[in-house]
């Protein structure tokens, strides 16, 4: 299970399992606040992005407290979500639903960052760079998107997308291969993501590492891994990009 550095809210799906909701917030709801979902009625799965799970790094903006992207007590090793800035611990329980390759291209990080869109395949994406003006800035990188479904407890899921590009690639490939031995559909078990301490040409850095765990997910955590799928293959779910993470 993931271990949590604060704590959000809950609202109940279509299965018996709690989803989180983007937010903060351990504080007691006030005696003169209703109870419902009023001025949300038309939000649709389509119009909420699944946040990232990032993985802080020594270097990382979120422990710089002069960037944007600060979040208080991060350290290294320690993962996070990219839309409530919430802390995790270095291990991770969760379901994996879908998988897919992007080619993302995003700019230096030096010379400001930033998302420059997601293609399909490397020649799109190539033709996409070429046009932009500051084409000489950036760089397409593969990346491996994991839509997942972030195990808090037996009744509490987080939709959320794991990116695995560059040297997180051995453990997207892992994770391909454990997900084919067990057979059947892809959210039908439960993994570890753990992050650990691997070297570089540039010295020591974090990445991810994953096993299989026994047994199956829940009933219920089937049905919320079956919606999640649905919705995706459905494009009614959209990933967060702009965030700044490693």
């Amino acid at each position: 299970m993931a271990t949590k550095k604060t704590a959000s809210n809950v609202k109940k799906t279509g299965t018996d399992v709690a989803t989180r909701q983007q937010g903060n917030n351990n504080i007691a709801k006030p005696s003169y606040m209703k109870d419902g979902n009023r001025g949300s009625e038309n939000v649709t799965a389509s119009d909420v992005v699944i946040p990232r799970i990032g993985l802080v790094q020594a270097l990382s903006p979120q422990r710089k407290k002069t960037h944007a992207a600060y979040i208080a007590g991060a350290e290294e090793g320690v993962m996070f979500n990219s839309v409530t800035n919430e802390l995790y611990d270095k291990e991770l329980t969760f379901i994996p639903v879908y998988f897919k390759v992007e080619y993302v291209i995003w700019r230096d990080r030096e010379k400001g960052g930033g998302f420059r869109g997601a293609y399909d395949s490397m020649e799109t994406a190539q033709r996409a760079m070429d046009s932009l003006e500051d084409a000489a800035d950036c760089e397409i990188i593969e990346t491996a998107q994991h839509y997942v479904l972030i195990r808090h407890s037996e009744n509490e899921l987080e939709e959320a997308i794991l990116s695995m590009s560059v040297s997180k690639m051995t453990a997207s490939r892992k994770l391909n291969s454990l997900i084919r031995i067990a057979g059947g559909d892809r959210f039908s078990r439960h993994y570890l993501l753990s992050s650990t301490v691997a070297e570089g040409k540039k010295g020591e850095y974090q990445n991810y590492t994953v096993k299989m765990l026994d047994g199956f997910v829940t009933e219920d955590e089937y049905r919320a891994g079956e919606t999640m799928y649905e919705n995706i293959v459905g494009g009614k779910r959209v990933i967060e990009r702009d965030a700044d993470i490693t």
